[in-house]
């Protein structure tokens, strides 16, 4: 995702993270924002019926580089260009989520196959090697 990809009058896609995400699920963290300007560095996007654009520049957050909001603080918000990337990372940090928790807990008794365990072992094998 680059600036290239998002032009004026553009409808955006935008995660709700920090304290904006505070006490809201699911589909409350997902919100239509439509792109104001795009600049050389910077992106400013508005939600919709709303006045004052946000300012999004491409850094690193988390693993990946990604827009966020332009703060010195706490980012609140992530500019996605189609809902269906944003869709994407999302299931991609459940399922992250949800394969963490299977292999949690100091002593406890895994019920996967020898077989089970050895396709994620080439798995795991496989993505290290890439």
């Amino acid at each position: 995702m680059d600036l290239k990809d998002f032009k004026v009058g553009q409808t955006v896609w935008v995660q709700l993270a920090g304290n904006e995400a505070r006490g809201k699920h699911g589909d409350e963290l997902i919100e239509e924002w439509e792109v104001v300007t795009v600049g050389k560095k910077y992106i400013h996007a508005k939600k919709k019926g709303y006045f004052y654009p946000t300012v999004f520049e491409k850094r690193e957050y988390g693993y990946y580089e990604k827009f966020v909001q332009k703060t010195e603080g706490c980012v609140n918000y992530i500019l996605y260009a189609s809902k269906a990337e944003l869709e994407e990372e999302l299931e991609h940090s459940r399922l992250s989520n949800e394969i963490s928790q299977a292999f949690r807990g100091f002593g406890v008794k895994h019920n996967f196959s020898l077989e089970q365990l050895r396709k994620i072992k080439a798995i795991i094998s496989e993505s290290r090697e890439e």
